[in-house]
């Protein structure tokens, strides 16, 4: 029987090592960093489609397909081109996939195009992903240590700079690189890797494996295994040996192998994909507090506190725009003045908000990479469109606001979900909300797992398939 979670009881859980139930509504924008990273990290090898002119620090010129499959079944293809020039060397990239999100079947595409070094780290790059629904564009060039990065539609580009750790690297041409390495088993490297769809860098381990044999479409061929690690998601490589990549298999279902042109473009399955469904955690802090394993979760009330609560939040902490939260944008701004004015206290303008955005977005899942300015215009969007527009808004009206993401209990079962937390000043506290259920506070059932900005939901990558949950009490 599952427990009596009302919103008025605070449950103490226990994590554990492995979680052994599927979620049911994975956090889009991690499924999409995730993706992008997948279709990225393959050098898609297949001798009667591809070509080999020229070599350099292991990259070669190709032209090549692959197919790719969730748990068996196609659900899209990819179309990769490699070619050398005066300056290094040129990677474009075309995905078309059909997703099933939660009941809904969409298509999905992505094309990039990378312009590398000849050491294959990263010069400029051109990003677009288009879902059913959404569209989102980015280009970057590399400057120094800086990297100059322009977002949005046409015509309403948003310039961000950068800093860089170190120099950049597109996923594309790891493996290759890896391979030229010649690494002995067990050993390994490490790469800085800017993914488009988080902007943001982020570390790739690729660990040299032992000898297999694998086959691909019934051939048998002799491979040397890789481990890719990507913040703790763990997927593998099956490299031949001439140096191409013949397959990858992974978290969530998902394989590609290599193909021919007239297979990769065959039509795939019209149901779609399968439904969809230790990183930095921030377990401590505000409602939540963690002991002996243990993590005591209790409800806000909204009521002024005796000693202001300073958590998570700096001077001038999460106020700011982003290319994801667009706070500062005039149809965001003359939203906001809309919804509230800016004589009434902060915990009316969050209950205004959040109900605002809980009557005026239509709840269902799209993929795309949520950004408030277009759930704004389309009026449509999962939790994670939800958060990004309330967390908008809040900022927009003066009030630091940040987007929570983790697990919420629904329906017999704990369900990956985004939400938000505004800091209210002259209470000197932080309050959840979830504008998906239009609660102020969130309900206890609400475990958070990261708190930031958008890109902190990376940090969730590393739990898919590996968190455990159980319920010790409830009251």
């Amino acid at each position: 029987m599952s427990p009596d979670l009302s919103p008025d009881r605070s449950p103490r859980s226990s994590l554990l090592a492995r979680w052994p139930w599927a979620a049911g509504a994975l956090v889009l924008a991690v499924f999409l960093v995730l993706l992008a990273v997948r279709m990225d990290w393959i050098p898609r090898a297949f001798k009667p489609a591809g070509i080999q002119v020229g070599q350099a620090g292991g990259l070669v010129e190709r032209d090549l397909w692959m197919s790719i499959l969730q748990n068996g079944r196609k659900i899209g293809y990819t179309h990769r081109v490699t070619e050398s020039s005066p300056d290094g060397w040129i990677v474009r990239e075309d995905v078309s996939m059909r997703i099933n999100t939660m009941g809904y079947p969409q298509s999905l595409t992505f094309h990039t195009v990378g312009d590398l070094y000849p050491d294959l780290t990263l010069k400029a790059f051109r990003f677009d992903l288009q879902s059913s629904l959404f569209r989102f564009s980015a280009r970057g060039l590399v400057d120094g240590d800086t990297l100059i990065v322009a977002s949005g539609l046409p015509g309403e580009e948003k310039t961000s700079r950068l800093p860089l750790q170190s120099a950049p690297r597109l996923s594309a041409g790891i493996l290759e690189a890896v391979w030229a390495a010649k690494l002995k088993e067990g050993e390994r490297l490490t790469f800085q890797v800017f993914d488009p769809v988080a902007m943001g860098q982020r570390p790739v381990t690729v660990i040299a494996g032992g000898r297999e044999i694998v086959k691909i479409q019934g051939v048998r061929h002799k491979a040397r295994k890789f481990d890719v690690d990507f913040m703790g998601a763990r997927q593998t490589a099956w490299i031949g040996e001439n140096g191409d990549v013949l397959k990858e298999a992974g978290v969530l279902g998902i394989s590609l192998e290599r193909t021919t042109r007239e297979l990769a473009l065959e039509g795939h399955a019209s149901d779609a994909s399968a439904d969809l469904t230790e990183p930095n955690l921030a377990l401590n802090g505000d409602r939540q507090r963690v002991e002996d394993n243990v993590v005591t979760i209790l409800k806000e009330t909204l009521t002024p506190t005796r000693q202001a609560d300073h958590a998570y939040l700096v001077k001038g902490a999460y106020l700011g725009s982003d290319p994801f939260i667009q706070s500062d944008d005039r149809r965001i701004l003359a939203q906001a003045r809309e919804i509230v004015a800016p004589e009434v206290p902060d915990y009316i303008k969050i209950l205004k908000i959040v109900y605002w955005v809980f009557r005026n977005i239509e709840k269902k899942p799209v993929l795309s990479v949520p950004n408030a300015l277009d759930t704004l215009e389309n009026r449509v969007g999962d939790c994670n469109e939800h958060a990004v527009l309330v967390a908008a808004l809040g900022r927009a009206s003066g009030i630091p606001t940040v987007v929570e993401a983790g697990l919420v209990y629904q329906r017999g079962r704990f369900y990956y979900h985004a939400w938000n937390a505004f800091y209210i000043r002259e209470w000197g506290k932080w309050v959840t909300a979830d504008a998906v259920f239009n609660q102020v506070p969130a309900d206890v059932t609400h475990l958070r797992l990261v708190r930031g900005d958008m890109d902190r939901q990376m940090d969730l990558l590393g739990l898919i398939g590996r968190l455990r949950l159980e319920i010790l009490s409830a009251s």
